[in-house]
Parts: C-alpha cells; structure tokens; sequence
C-alpha cells in the first residue's frame, strides 16, 4: 500500500468497468482488514465475513450519516457514486474533525469529509470484535470475567472511573443500568447482554480494535 497522501479526489470519474468496480471492492476490503491487522484474500471462496470470522472479527453493514461514522468511530469501507452515477470504494480509516484519511485503489489519500460525504449514499460497513471475555448472552445473576468488563463500559458510558474492584457478579443494579443503554440504543430492554448489546457498548465507548478518531474514545 502506498503510504504517500495525495490531494482528496472523491469523484471517481475514471470511468471504471465492471470488473474494475470489483476489485476497487476488493482493494477497499483489504484496507479494512488491514486496519485490523488482518488479511482479506479476494482470491478466497470464503465470503468477506467469513474470512473475518476466521481471524475473530464480526461484520456489520448499515446506513447512516456522517452523525453515524463519527459515533461508531471504526474504519469504515464507503460505497460512493461518481457523476455518472457508478459506484466505488474506498476505506475511511482516520477522522480528526473534517479531516479525513482513506485508502481508495491500494493508495493513502486525505480531503474534506464533506466533500466525500456528498458522493455518499449512505451505505458502510465495519468489522468489529467481541471483547475476549464474551463466552455467551449474559443473563441476570451470570458470573465471570464478561461481567468485569461490562461493569467498566458501563461506568464509562456514565461518565465515572471504573471501580478498582469491579463487580465479577451481574447484579440487578447492573441489570438497571443495561437496561437504561438498550433502551437508549434502540435494543430491547430485556437485560440480557448478547452481540448486539455488546455492539452498541463497543461504538458507545470505542473500546476493542482500531478507531477513526482516539480523541474521541471515552476513557
């Protein structure tokens, strides 16, 4: 991969065919795996995320705004449209203000965020990873090391220092407390603490992996 930066160019107005629309896929999906420090093989018949699944990282794709990018604060592969209204990637891998970094063609180039935001429907996808202490879904009363570093997001997420002896048991002020975060999440409030819980907690607190922007990793 290049490591010179270049002046922003977003456009894609390079009239890509078909096939180069893969690969310049393909060389984005290797830019995120490389954030990681992991490899994607577009040669594979794995599928991009079973190839992540492999190396211990989960794939998330949705849809959102620039509001979203800032909030997850993960790299990022984009799918953006040219002029013509052809598609291409490229991996978003810093953001310091309107200060992006990305890789677009196996190349490091910086710009404006919003000057790729306007070529962007909208469509991203991360990797992300479990914290090594996740065995299974958490249910009220569960034990263990999981319940360690739940207790320290959560005390994260409510602005406080982690207690110098965390809780090792899921008790129902815990309980409480999930509860209030899925709900504010968009999650069922239901308590019981699963991937999805898990997700939401890790773009809350930027813990687990790499992140656009460390400044705004909640410590």
């Amino acid at each position: 991969m290049a490591s010179a930066k270049t002046a922003v160019n977003t456009s894609g107005e390079d009239k890509q065919s078909p096939a180069t629309l893969v690969s310049s896929r393909e060389r984005a999906y290797q830019s995120l795996f490389n954030a990681w420090q992991i490899t994607y093989d577009p040669k594979n018949s794995l599928t991009v995320c079973e190839q992540a699944q492999k190396q211990g990282l989960l794939c998330h794709e949705g849809k959102g705004t620039l509001e979203t990018l800032r909030q997850i604060n993960k790299p990022v592969l984009l799918r953006l449209t040219d002029n013509q209204g052809k598609d291409y990637y490229l991996t978003l891998i810093s953001l310091n203000n309107d200060n992006a970094t990305y890789t677009k063609d196996n190349e490091t180039k910086s710009g404006d965020i919003n000057e790729m935001i306007r070529k962007w429907p909208g469509d991203y996808e991360i990797l992300w990873c479990l914290p090594q202490e996740y065995e299974d879904i958490l249910k009220p009363g569960g034990r263990g090391p999981f319940v360690t570093w739940l207790d320290k997001q959560l005390a994260i997420i409510d602005g406080n220092k982690p207690r110098s002896k965390p809780k090792s048991t899921y008790d129902m002020d815990m309980v409480k407390k999930v509860k209030s975060f899925q709900s504010s999440a968009g999650l069922e409030p239901d308590g019981f603490v699963g991937t999805s819980t898990v997700f939401h907690l890790i773009m809350k607190t930027g813990s687990v992996g790499p992140v656009l922007d460390d400044k705004k990793v909640i410590n």
